[in-house]
Formats: C-alpha cells, sequence, structure tokens
C-alpha cells in the first residue's frame, strides 16, 4: 500500500495526460522507473559488486534531464543511481534497468535474452514489448501512464518484484492477460 500511496502522492496513477505533452509523459516514466527499481530485488550476482544502481536507456532518449532531476540524491540498498545511455545492447554490464523506448521500434530479442540472463529488469514501451521478452510495458489508457508485468519473464531473470507493485499492474503471464 506504500507504493500506490507514494505513487498517488506523486499524481502518478491521476496525472491525465494531454496529447503531445510528452515531457509530462517522461517525467511520469521516470518516476515509475525509480520506483520499479524500489520495488524490485535483483538476484545476489547482479548486485555483488554494484556501487550504483544502473539505470540505462538503450538507442534514442526520450528522457532530456527528467531521469536524472528523478533520481537525484535517491539511494536504493544503500546505492545511488547511476544513468547511462547506449547506443546499443552491447554494454549492459553496468544496467539493473534497462528501459528501451518506442523511437527504436520493435524490441530485438537477442539484448532481451541477454539482459534476462544477465539478471536486468527490461522494461519498454513499445506494443508487444511483453510478447518479445520483455518484463514491464508502459501503456497509455486513458491519457495515464500504465504498466503491464509478465512476471514469468522477471522469474527467468530471477529478479522478485514485490507484490505492492504486482497489485498495480496489468499482469500478463508469458501470453495471456490477467487483470
Amino acid at each position: 500500500m506504500a507504493l500506490l500511496r507514494g505513487l498517488l502522492c506523486a499524481g502518478l496513477l491521476s496525472t491525465g495526460l494531454q496529447a503531445g505533452d510528452a515531457s509530462l509523459e517522461y517525467q511520469v516514466k521516470a518516476a515509475f522507473l525509480y520506483n520499479f527499481a524500489r520495488f524490485a530485488e535483483w538476484p545476489p550476482e547482479a548486485m555483488a559488486r554494484a556501487t550504483f544502481i544502473g539505470i540505462c536507456v538503450l538507442g534514442r532518449d526520450p528522457f532530456g534531464s527528467a531521469l536524472e532531476q528523478t533520481l537525484r540524491e535517491k539511494v536504493i540498498h544503500g546505492r545511488p543511481f547511476s544513468v547511462r545511455r547506449l547506443a546499443d545492447g552491447s554494454a549492459l554490464s553496468e544496467c539493473h534497468v534497462l528501459f528501451y523506448g518506442s523511437a527504436d521500434g520493435a524490441a530485438h530479442p537477442a539484448v532481451l535474452r541477454n539482459a534476462c540472463s544477465a539478471g536486468i529488469l527490461t522494461v519498454g514501451e513499445t506494443a508487444g514489448f511483453i510478447e518479445a521478452g520483455g518484463m514491464i510495458e508502459f501503456a497509455l489508457a486513458a491519457n495515464k501512464v500504465r504498466f503491464k508485468i509478465n512476471p514469468d519473464a522477471t522469474q527467468r531473470a530471477r529478479i522478485r518484484l514485490s507484490a505492492q507493485l504486482m497489485q498495480l499492474a496489468w499482469v500478463v503471464h508469458d501470453s495471456k492477460a490477467e487483470r
């Protein structure tokens, strides 16, 4: 319930986006990425030598400065955040969360497989991202940012997401929706 209250207080679940308001949309998505990291538990080997929580943006960056502003001075599990922009999926070693934007088209299955085997939480905004092997997919519904989670994909990556986070999501099990 703390997550739900936090998101409601931040206005994230009730903020209506006006057509063309990309700046607000990506501020909201940046806050969601923070909360996804906050309510995730990575496999021990993914955190063993980590001195920070790496949020990586693959391809073109739609966030502008919203991601850095959202994560400034935030700490999770005793680690600050680091934001990295990646041109391709070959340098994932410092990522804990990998965001795949819509401007880059369909998700690359090889990148998603590599991220999964490395215990990286994958988040995308392209329709069909979960079906391509992603873990969390943003969706706009009634001008609000919502998200789907595939717990089968997170389990394969050995990432545990809190029950609180799961209650807020549309749950999709490999090919069928629950909520």
